[in-house]
Order: C-alpha cells, then sequence, then structure tokens
C-alpha cells in the first residue's frame, strides 16, 4: 500500500537511503551494490502483524521460495522492436527466521515478517535466477548493512574526489553531483 513520508526526515545520498514510512510504521534503508542492494526494513509497531510486499510495477511477478531465499522473474516491458519474452530475475536472500510465510496474490509477493528487523540482499539479473543469485554472492560479501553503507560511502568519495568543482551557489552544486550521480552509474 501506499505510504506517505517526511522528505525533512528522510536521507536519500548515492550510497545510501533511509525512509521512515507512516502509513505502515516502518522504516526502511537501502544501500545499494552494482547488480542489487542490501536492505533493512524496521517495524516499528509489534502490536500487529508485519508484512514486506513486493509488488509488480509494469507487469506481474512470478515466485519461488526456496528457504530463506525467494527467486522473482518480471517481463521486461520495453517498446524495442525484435526483444520480445526479455525478463529480468531477482534472488532475494533473507536472515534465517526472517520471515514465518508468504502469500502469492495477483502478481506479488506479501510476506510476514517473525520479528521486527528484518535485513536482505536483492541481487537482479537479465539472464537467470541463478545468475542473479551468483551476482549475489559474487558482490555481498560485508557484514551488514552499515558495513555496506561504509564500503561504498569511501567508493562514491573516491569517485568524487576526481573533480574539482568550484560552484558559485548551492544549487549549481546540487545539479551538478546530481548528473554526476546519473553519469556514473552507466
Amino acid at each position: 500500500r501506499w505510504s506517505g513520508f517526511r522528505p525533512e526526515n528522510a536521507t536519500l545520498a548515492p550510497n545510501y537511503m533511509r525512509y521512515e514510512l507512516l502509513r505502515s510504521r516502518s522504516v526502511i534503508e537501502l544501500v545499494p551494490t552494482e547488480r542489487g542492494a542490501c536492505v533493512r526494513v524496521e517495524f516499528l509497531d509489534s502490536s500487529r502483524d508485519n508484512f514486506l510486499s513486493l509488488l509488480p510495477v509494469t507487469a506481474p511477478c512470478e515466485f519461488e521460495v526456496r528457504d530463506n531465499l525467494i527467486f522473482a522473474s518480471t517481463n521486461l516491458v520495453t517498446d524495442r522492436k525484435g526483444i520480445k519474452n526479455a525478463k529480468i530475475y531477482y534472488a532475494l536472500q533473507f536472515e534465517e527466521g526472517a520471515f514465518s510465510d508468504t502469500i502469492v496474490k495477483d502478481g506479488a509477493i506479501h510476506i510476514k515478517a517473525a520479528r521486527s528487523i528484518i535485513e536482505f540482499r536483492l541481487s537482479i539479473s537479465l539472464i537467470s535466477t541463478e545468475q542473479a543469485l551468483i551476482n549475489m554472492r559474487r558482490e555481498h560479501t560485508y557484514k551488514d548493512i552499515y558495513d555496506l553503507k561504509e564500503q561504498t560511502g569511501r567508493i562514491w568519495e573516491e569517485y568524487l574526489s576526481r573533480i574539482n568543482f568550484a560552484p558559485c551557489d548551492s544549487e549549481l552544486t546540487r545539479t551538478f553531483y546530481s548528473c554526476m550521480y546519473r553519469f556514473l552509474l552507466f
């Protein structure tokens, strides 16, 4: 379900995202990797059942649950001629005992949290779910989300230190670094 947040309490940086979602009374943190992310969700209301829902954006997803792993795939929506049946594959690895049940319905999955804080690793592939899992094993070599945040922060600082930029105002600085961030993604 849709949930609001207060922008003044949010953090959005190249190596870290944090939002407190008001409706679901939860905090979500995300640190990106090259082909995925580490995600930490804290549910602030322990008096009710809490769910993490993965909803389809442009096309329904197919899901497979194996112990603490969830695999998903969805059709890649594209308007390019000659590209048909392209898919994006996802692998999500949860900590042992992080969820107690899953419900797949209408191309979405609803994951019932077994505790108030869950952390999971996410990787993607355009080849297969097995390749998404390989990507996960290659990239997710850190201790926890905060260790990854520190590592990716150092990488971004190294990238940003390559440029000497003397802006005349804060808006120009924001625009420059926003464009540089997008450039470095590709």
